[in-house]
C-alpha cells in the first residue's frame, strides 16, 4: 500500500512540470490537478490517498487529449494498483478481525482450565496447606 502511495506521489511530483507548462501555474486546468500545489500530494497518506488519487485522475481525464498517452496510463495504472492494495488490506483487516474472535474463544478455554487445575491442586492437598502452597507457588 505504502509502495503504491510513494509511486503515486513520486509520478505527481514528475507530471507537475508538464501540467504547469501546458496551463500555467495560475489557470483553473492547473488547479484541478494542484488546488494546494504539489505539497499536498507529498503530505499525502493513507487516510486521504482515495480522495487525492481520485481527484488526479479524474482531472488528468478530463483533460487527457493534453497529456501523452504514457502519463494517462501510466495514472491508470497507479489508480488500479492503489485500489488492489487497498482491497487486499480491507480484506487482511477483516481476517485479523476473525482471527480475535478465535483468540478470545481459545483464552477463555485456557483460563477455564487453568482454574480447575487449581482447583484440583488444592483439593488434592487439602490436608497438607504448606505442600499446597508450594506446588501453587511453582506453577506460577
Amino acid at each position: 500500500m505504502n509502495d503504491v502511495i510513494d509511486s503515486f506521489q513520486k509520478k505527481v511530483s514528475n507530471v507537475e512540470g508538464l501540467v504547469r507548462y501546458t496551463y500555467g501555474r495560475q489557470s483553473g486546468n492547473y488547479q484541478e490537478f494542484y488546488p494546494q500545489g504539489v505539497t499536498e500530494y507529498s503530505r499525502m497518506s493513507v487516510e486521504n490517498a482515495d480522495t487525492l488519487i481520485t481527484r488526479f485522475f479524474t482531472a488528468l481525464n478530463l483533460h487527457s487529449g493534453d497529456f501523452p498517452p504514457s502519463v494517462i496510463t501510466d495514472f491508470q495504472t497507479l489508480q488500479n494498483d492503489y485500489q488492489f492494495a487497498r482491497q487486499t488490506q480491507l480484506a487482511e483487516k477483516g481476517e485479523v478481525a476473525g482471527s480475535r474472535d478465535a483468540v478470545n474463544t481459545a483464552k477463555l478455554e485456557l483460563q477455564t482450565q487453568l482454574m480447575f487445575n487449581t482447583l484440583t491442586i488444592a483439593a488434592e492437598f487439602v490436608v497438607n496447606p504448606p505442600k499446597r502452597l508450594s506446588i501453587l507457588i511453582k506453577a506460577y
